[in-house]
């Protein structure tokens, strides 16, 4: 989608060129007959061009948001295989998250597993 964005983007910048050009030169012909009001093709140049910088702003916001987007669901996933690790080093068993078994419902169990390892009688 950013292609798109940046193809549009250039498309419209060369076609503001392409504008600006015709401005010098549409205000008069070999005859000296007006053919198009060259301030009005400049003027049309000036907002294609304004449009592109804010275009421009916008994708590079996007793409911002994106790479931080991406970074927090990376940051994520590793706090979660971590904290599937220890648990299943403290159980026994893999977790199985849910929307009703959270991270916090696994460090539970972690707590109540250790407090119960500690309350059993040792050497017995």
């Amino acid at each position: 989608m950013m292609t798109d964005t940046n193809t549009l983007l250039h498309n419209c910048l060369k076609m503001a060129d392409n504008l600006r050009r015709i401005s010098r030169v549409a205000g008069c012909t070999e005859a000296g007959e007006t053919i198009l009001p060259w301030h009005a093709v400049a003027e049309v140049a000036s907002h294609i061009e304004s449009l592109c910088q804010v275009c421009k702003k916008q994708g590079e916001e996007l793409a911002r948001y994106d790479r931080s987007e991406t970074q927090l669901i990376e940051e994520r996933d590793h706090a979660e295989t971590a904290l599937s690790d220890m648990y299943e080093a403290a159980t026994g068993e893999r977790p199985e998250w849910s929307n009703v078994f959270s991270f916090s419902d696994a460090v539970n169990d972690v707590a109540e597993h250790r407090h119960q390892a500690e309350a059993e009688p040792h050497g017995e």
